[in-house]
């Protein structure tokens, strides 16, 4: 059978009994990650996400908010690799490099006109 991803109701006692300690704003950055990590935080239900937010919030003395931005931080999406973008494949060209020339070429002589304007100068010719 699968693991149970919930907190158990000892562990629940022990973070209602639990009494906020004054820290430095980069501890309480250096305690979210572990205890996110311990719980396993992602596979959480919500009644259980619910009290680890608190416990954080308790555990911290950071505001409701402050504990959602910690937590965004801490458990968004990966940061993409900007390889990424390079293995893609571009959208295929409908106009080589020497058309899109002639095409800038036949802007200028005619000061720019619209592209349906300059359309229908290309077909004349």
């Amino acid at each position: 059978m699968g693991a149970d991803h919930t907190i158990p109701a000892p562990r629940r006692a022990r973070f209602s009994l639990f009494q906020p300690q004054p820290q430095r704003r980069a501890d309480a950055c250096a305690l979210a990650p572990t205890t996110l990590q311990r719980f396993d935080y992602a596979l959480c239900g919500k009644t259980d996400k619910g009290l680890l937010r608190r416990f954080l919030s308790k555990a911290t003395g950071l505001s409701r908010a402050q504990v959602t931005r910690l937590l965004c931080a801490n458990t968004g999406p990966p940061a993409r690799s900007p390889t990424g973008a390079a293995l893609r494949r571009p959208f295929a060209r409908r106009c080589t490099r020497a058309d899109i020339g002639l095409l800038a070429e036949t802007d200028a002589l005619h000061g720019t006109l619209s592209g349906p304007a300059t359309r229908a100068l290309c077909a004349r010719a």
